[in-house]
């Protein structure tokens, strides 16, 4: 008697639950996987890198949190190289949690460079930060296109 047939046995109402408090976080953690380390990954890198780059007279701290978002968007883009070649795709649910996560980003670097503007630091750094940080939601569909060029993917509307 395996698994699938226990869980047959059990009441209408109690499938439903033991699929949506199971079986949905472990699919969501399958096809989000990626996205979920790669962005560990990068919080990691920000909180090593955030001390280290204020003690120099030069405070590019404006610019390590758009600069590391801007890697992290990018490298969305990369799960697509598995693709075969000339496969038409539509990326929906993927350019959805790109678009919040690219303006989230945005936000987050936006409020945090405009702080230091502020507090007096380095303008210049500051205003480049800024710029980097409006750029950041242009950066995922430039990825994908580059990825779709290289491997001769079909973007369906």
């Amino acid at each position: 008697m395996g698994l699938g047939s226990s869980v047959d046995q059990l009441p209408n109402p109690l499938q439903m639950v033991l699929g949506l408090t199971i079986l949905l976080p472990l699919m969501l953690l399958y096809g989000f996987s990626f996205m979920i380390g790669s962005g560990l990954l990068v919080f990691f890198v920000w909180i090593t890198m955030r001390r280290k780059l204020s003690v120099y007279s030069l405070d590019l701290t404006p610019l390590a949190l758009p600069a590391l978002g801007a890697a992290w968007l990018a490298a969305q883009a990369l799960p697509f190289l598995m693709v075969p070649r000339g496969t038409p795709i539509r990326p929906i649910g993927w350019a959805f949690y790109v678009l919040l996560s690219a303006l989230a980003l945005t936000i987050l670097s936006v409020g945090m460079t405009i702080s230091h503007f502020k507090k007096k630091r380095n303008k210049t750094v500051c205003a480049l930060g800024i710029l980097f940080s409006i750029a950041l939601m242009v950066i995922p569909s430039f990825s994908l296109g580059t990825v779709a060029r290289i491997k001769g993917l079909i973007l369906e509307p």
